[in-house]
């Protein structure tokens, strides 16, 4: 009986101390930004083989033109390292990358 009328104040008490666990307190760079080549998935509208699946559970792939052809192509990227610090005391590395210039078209 007084389980249950505990029950709605454990579960906020759950929710505050996860919350905590997500809340940054401190983001510090770990050494300068680094460069590095690396292939990024695109789209692109031409010639490419497409599939579906049919009512029957097969699949039916042809070629042709398509707006949406799953490629890739070749791209040079920033990445930077942090040591991230949480409100629980919890430490992380996390890499942030943002593309510099991408080195062809889409394939």
């Amino acid at each position: 009986m007084i389980v249950r009328k505990l029950l709605p104040l454990i579960g906020i008490l759950l929710f505050v101390v996860a919350c905590d666990d997500m809340t940054q307190t401190t983001k510090v760079p770990l050494g300068g930004p680094t460069q590095a080549t690396v292939t990024k998935s695109c789209s692109y509208a031409g010639l490419c083989q497409a599939c579906e699946f049919r009512a029957n559970g097969k699949q039916k792939c042809w070629l042709g033109f398509h707006q949406s052809c799953d490629g890739h192509r070749d791209a040079v990227v920033n990445a930077q390292k942090y040591k991230t610090t949480y409100k629980s005391g919890r430490q992380d590395i996390e890499t942030e990358t943002t593309v510099d210039h991408y080195l062809g078209d889409c394939k």
